[in-house]
């Protein structure tokens, strides 16, 4: 009876043994996962690649009008690199003063059909889109590439691989409402 009780207890440790060592290692991998990248994280604009947002920016704006003030290098790499913290609680849905360089513009002469894009020095190009609802950019207005400028405006948060303003406006750019009596 002593050999088939040990026969019992030796199949059942080699059924479950393969559990406990996944559990085990799972237990470990959680643990070091919840560890990693805390110590060096900071989001009041350390644009470094390790950038991770873990608590609201400490804004230093004036500004009453708006929610903060950050720069567009800023605001997109705590959204690539958003670590375990959702950066669209510190950012969506708030109207945000986000500073950079233009990289592209486009002129339009219908509600949102004109938009400044800002350049965010992450690789891959202009990643903050800022649409100007219903106001357009005066036909006459130049706007230079690669001038420094600040618009604000509600931030939408990351659609498809841009962080999207709404309702932006600009003291650096000329704009008027729009006009739907006046020719495309």
């Amino acid at each position: 009876m002593n050999k088939i009780s040990n026969g019992k207890f030796l199949r059942s440790l080699a059924l479950s043994s393969p559990v406990l060592i996944i559990a085990a290692v799972s237990i470990v991998f959680s643990i070091s996962t919840a560890f990693e990248g805390k110590v060096a994280s900071s989001p009041t604009g350390n644009t470094d690649d390790n950038t991770q947002v873990t608590a609201p920016i400490d804004d230093t704006s004036t500004d009453a009008s708006v929610d903060l003030t950050i720069t567009a290098e800023t605001l997109y790499s705590h959204y690539v690199n958003a670590g375990e913290t959702n950066p669209d609680q510190y950012y969506k849905n708030k109207n945000i003063k986000v500073t950079g360089s233009v990289a592209a513009v486009a002129y339009g002469k219908a509600p949102n059909s004109c938009w400044v894009t800002l350049k965010t020095d992450q690789g891959n190009g202009a990643n903050i889109v800022c649409y100007f609802g219903t106001n357009v950019i005066k036909g006459s207005f130049t706007v230079e590439i690669g001038s420094h400028i600040e618009i604000t405006g509600i931030c939408m948060g990351l659609t498809d691989g841009r962080i999207i303003f709404i309702n932006s406006l600009t003291d650096d750019i000329l704009l008027e409402p729009y006009d739907q009596n006046i020719e495309a």
